[in-house]
């Protein structure tokens, strides 16, 4: 047998597919039962296999695949000439019986290579003669990926004091979850398709401090399951105080924003100059850094929302987390008189 591996395209479907054309051939005398055999498989759950021609011997003219709508799979079996045949000859080939077999996919089932990457099934070939003589071949069918599965964002290194556990399912596409952290930066997933971290920062924080990580992952193989994050930077973000931001590479201040955000005089278009990626980067394995200066009095939280999307060449699957980073306070105010204190005494 030449090819003993074929690949199956998954779908979710259960629509009928041709795997392979196989050939089996048995060199005895045509005129002998001998040269009379059956082929069957030893397991036709998923996978069927018949007869869809015969003969008593190959003719001169080449057998043609293209005749048996085969959709240029390859034949399984390989058919030899006799190594003396003279090369202007077209063809002379071995006495034998052969029949040629269609191995394809059943209509009622459905492959998905996330659940079964492969499927094994064994090809046993016997022929009518005595003794009878008994020839097996294993056949793997490899289920090729499509991109199926969006990124969904993971619990990474999950502390013993953490749970992730099942509160509702309507399906096996869609389960709820909840989680319960007693620590400081903790992680809740409502949905398989939306997250929401949890994560605490005190204020005057260093540049350069990693505030917590996301993590995500895709079923989906290759580049369908390759995944890369992007900070949503188009969300602005509001104070009822003066705001001086300073946007700094390499420590040098590139520019400084100021907001003056009196409720008198609402400067809506210089509120939405400011947005998150001035204040945290996402870096390529899901690390939120700090990367300016953070003051609890003047905002106290920060809602970023981080988009993981897979790297397929086509229709690329997508999944959204919101991650709230609440600023804790540091004792860096003094107490402050305020007004003119004049007493008289009598």
């Amino acid at each position: 047998m030449r090819n003993t591996e074929f690949s199956l395209v998954e779908n979710t479907i259960g629509k009928q597919q041709l795997i392979s054309l196989i050939t089996v051939r048995d060199l005895d005398l045509t005129t002998s039962p001998n040269s009379e055999f059956y082929c069957s498989l030893n397991d036709t759950t998923y996978l069927t296999l018949y007869e869809v021609m015969s003969g008593p011997k190959l003719s001169d003219q080449r057998y043609q695949e293209s005749n048996l709508n085969t959709n240029n799979k390859h034949d399984g079996f390989l058919s030899h000439r006799h190594d003396n045949d003279d090369e202007k000859n077209t063809g002379s080939f071995r006495q034998g019986r052969w029949v040629v077999y269609r191995l394809e996919s059943k209509n009622s089932t459905s492959f998905d290579r996330e659940a079964t990457p492969y499927y094994n099934v064994l090809l046993q070939c016997s022929d009518k003669g005595s003794p009878m003589l008994t020839s097996n071949r294993l056949i793997t069918v490899n289920i090729l990926d499509v991109n199926d599965n969006a990124p969904m964002f993971i619990l990474p290194n999950q502390p013993q004091s953490a749970h992730l556990f099942p509160v509702n399912s309507e399906s096996h596409r869609k389960v709820f979850y909840q989680s319960v952290s007693s620590s400081s930066n903790s992680v809740r997933q409502k949905t398989d398709q939306s997250f929401i971290y949890h994560f605490n920062l005190p204020e005057n924080s260093l540049r350069g401090t990693i505030v917590g990580s996301v993590h995500a992952i895709d079923l989906d193989a290759g580049d369908n399951g390759r995944v890369t994050f992007q900070l949503k930077s188009q969300i602005p973000f509001y104070s009822n105080k003066p705001i001086s931001l300073n946007t700094k590479n390499h420590n040098t201040t590139v520019a400084t924003n100021h907001i003056n955000n009196d409720k008198q005089n609402d400067s809506r278009n210089e509120k939405e100059s400011i947005y998150m990626d001035h204040v945290f980067n996402l870096a390529p394995n899901g690390d939120i850094q700090l990367i300016n200066e953070l003051d609890r009095e003047i905002i106290d939280c920060y809602e970023l929302h981080i988009i993981v999307s897979d790297n397929a060449k086509i229709n690329r699957l997508s999944s959204t987390a919101t991650v709230i980073i609440k600023i804790d306070d540091v004792n860096d105010c003094r107490p402050e008189f305020f007004g003119d204190y004049i007493f008289e005494v009598s």
